[in-house]
Order: structure tokens, then C-alpha cells, then sequence
């Protein structure tokens, strides 16, 4: 899906505490980033962000924690997750982390999956936070929330143009001031995902981690990572849940986002309830025909936006088309000039002018 593009001015007044604000809100964001790294096709910045689907999602957690919320984002990429959580009313610091390889690189790098191959990029020596920073700072109230750290949590890349990094650690706990939630979009391995898990209730028992790719390519690397975390602390006798989130309503979006926390604390079992509530399987008709019609809304705004740049493209089509007939016009007349009596009669003036 290609996001539609608005007007940048507005950011201070969306909220994206609403479904139609979270939309805009990003399609913002990433409006900036393709023209920082304009030689990156959108829809490679599209797919390596949020689907709407899954910004609905995340927004929908912030909302069902009920308190403040500090953030941790593993895996900036171009920034679109960190702009997102930074930019919700219940979000008082987020903390961004990444090698911060090439940008070139870590798109090429997952190729074989997304099909895609970008030897040659404007812009090919700026690195993902880079990006990230340059178009973070064209929001500065989002910017001031928002911390991008190089490094990683359990796994470090191993990508041959990834910075040479350090474990950077959890944000510490505040006394229960805020929830901590962690946004675990780094290595998609198995080995990697279940590194990430490790490390976050290892330094962070209270926290709630939330995946993305549980679903789709990636899909079974990550859930084999899940599964051998919970297999080992099962066997420890410290439960954690997984939970994978389910359409979001049939045929029109699917999440791609599972959570994972300590089980036995009623505190964090309410939040994860509250967020999947929306999201199950076992929604109620009015609920379902209620997220669909958001989702149409989304669908229509999208198109109402995309119009004008359709009538402006057919003004420049009938434009060209005119200067096509006119060009066609004017090589007919100096066609029928260098064909006339006179033309042929004037030549030897011409040749004797052209001599002088």
C-alpha cells in the first residue's frame, strides 16, 4: 500500500491517539524521509516501517497502558517507529537503537525477501540514523522525546558496514512512573530474536515486549525465537506469554505483531488484554463493522488525497499533448519554407552571407 502524501504543516495538530491521526501522522514522516533518501523507492520505506495495520496496533498499546510510557525501539532503520511511538500523548522518551549500517546495505541485504536490489542510491554514504536524525529534526516536539543510540541489545548486526557497537542497556526502572515497552524490530533471525528476549527480561522484568514480523517472511524465524525463549524460562519455572495478535478485520489488514511478558502480573496481563481486545478473532459483530469502517475511512482519505495529484497529472498530459501538436505544426512549416520557390531562389545570398 502507498500512503498517500500530506501537507507537513499539520503535523502539530494530528492526533495520533486516532486511527485516521496515526495514518496521516506517518505518511508525514516518510514524506520527509523519501526526500532525504529520494533514490529509495517509497514503498522499500513502506514495507521496512509500519504497515498501517500495525501503527493502528502499537497506537492502540499506548493507549491501553493507561499511565506514561517510555520506549524502547530496537531497530531505528529510517526512524518511522521512533517518530511513531515519539509522537503519541502517552510517550514521554523513546530510545532508538541500531548499528547504523549503510542504507543501501541494509535494504540489500535482505534482497532474496523483498526482492529488491539498490546498487546505485543518491545519497549512498548516509547511514540509517542519519536518515533518521535529518528527518526527525523537521518534527522537533517528536524529536525532543526521541533518543537514536548506535548499538544493540542481544544481537549485534552483521552487516559488513554496520558500526562497530556495544550492548547499550535498558532504560532503568523509575519507581513504576512509567511502563516500559520494548519494540523489538532488529534481527530477524531466530537466534537474534531470541537474544533480544534474553536480554530484556533479563535487565527488565516488568517490561512488554512487542514484536514485529510475526507474521508473513520472516514469520518463522521470528516465532522459532519466541518459542525457544519460552521453551527455556518454562523450564526455569519463569513463564513469559507470547501473544500473536489476529486480523485486524478479515480480508481488509492483518496485524503482524505479537507481545511477549512475564506471566502471573496482573498489571501487565490487563494492558496486553486491553490491547489484544480489538484486535482478536473473538470481536464482536459491531466491533468488527466499527474497525472496518475506520479502516474504509483510512481508504478514502487516501483517495480524496491522491485526486488532486491525478488532475494535476492529467493537466500536464494535455499540456505535453499541446506541445507535441504545436511542435509537430511548426516542423510541418519550416518543412513547406524549405520546400518553397523562395527558399530555393534566396539559397546563394545565404551561402554568400554564411561566407562573409
Amino acid at each position: 500500500m502507498i500512503l498517500g502524501v500530506t501537507s507537513l504543516a499539520s503535523h502539530s495538530t494530528i492526533d495520533v491517539s486516532q486511527p485516521l491521526g496515526v495514518y496521516r501522522a506517518l505518511s508525514n514522516y516518510l514524506s520527509v524521509v523519501h526526500e532525504i533518501c529520494s533514490g529509495v523507492p517509497r514503498e522499500i520505506l513502506e514495507i521496512w516501517t509500519l504497515t498501517p495495520v500495525d501503527a493502528l496496533a502499537i497506537s492502540e498499546l499506548l493507549t491501553s497502558v493507561g499511565r506514561p510510557v517510555t520506549v524502547f525501539d530496537v531497530g531505528t532503520f529510517v526512524g518511522g517507529s521512533a517518530f511513531l511511538f515519539g509522537s503519541h500523548p502517552a510517550v514521554v522518551r523513546v530510545v532508538s537503537i541500531d548499528p547504523n549500517p549503510l542504507i543501501a546495505d541494509e535494504i540489500n541485504d535482505k534482497r532474496d525477501t523483498l526482492g529488491t536490489w539498490l546498487d546505485a542510491i543518491e545519497n549512498t554514504e548516509l547511514r540509517v540514523q542519519d536518515i533518521a536524525a535529518l528527518a526527525l529534526a523537521r518534527f522537533p516536539a517528536v524529536a525532543a522525546r526521541v533518543q537514536l543510540l548506535r548499538g544493540h541489545l542481544g544481537a549485534p548486526s552483521d552487516l559488513a558496514s554496520a558500526e562497530a557497537t556495544e550492548t547499550i542497556s535498558l532504560p532503568a526502572s523509575d519507581g513504576g512512573a512509567s511502563q516500559l515497552v520494548v519494540f523489538v524490530d532488529g534481527g530477524h533471525s531466530a537466534e537474534a530474536v531470541y537474544e533480544d528476549l534474553c536480554e530484556i527480561f533479563r535487565q527488565r522484568p516488568d517490561a512488554i515486549a512487542v514484536l514485529d514480523d510475526c507474521r508473513y517472511a520472516w514469520g518463522p524465524f521470528v516465532q522459532a525465537g519466541v518459542a525457544r525463549f519460552l521453551d527455556e524460562r518454562a523450564a526455569m519455572a519463569d513463564e513469559h506469554r507470547f501473544r500473536l495478535l489476529a486480523d485486524l478485520v478479515p480480508s481488509l489488514g492483518r496485524a503482524n505483531l505479537g507481545t511477549v511478558h512475564k506471566a502471573g502480573v496482573p498489571q501487565l496481563d490487563q494492558i496486553v488484554e486491553a490491547f489484544a481486545r480489538r484486535f482478536s478473532k473473538r470481536m464482536d459483530l459491531l466491533t468488527l463493522l466499527a474497525r472496518e469502517d475506520e479502516l474504509l475511512q483510512l481508504q478514502g482519505a487516501s483517495l480524496r488525497e491522491l485526486e488532486p495529484l491525478r488532475e494535476r497529472a492529467r493537466q500536464l498530459e494535455a499540456e505535453l499533448e499541446r506541445i507535441h501538436r504545436e511542435l509537430g505544426a511548426a516542423k510541418a512549416r519550416v518543412v513547406d519554407l524549405e520546400q518553397s520557390t523562395s527558399w530555393r531562389i534566396t539559397a546563394p545570398l545565404r551561402r554568400l552571407r554564411k561566407a562573409h
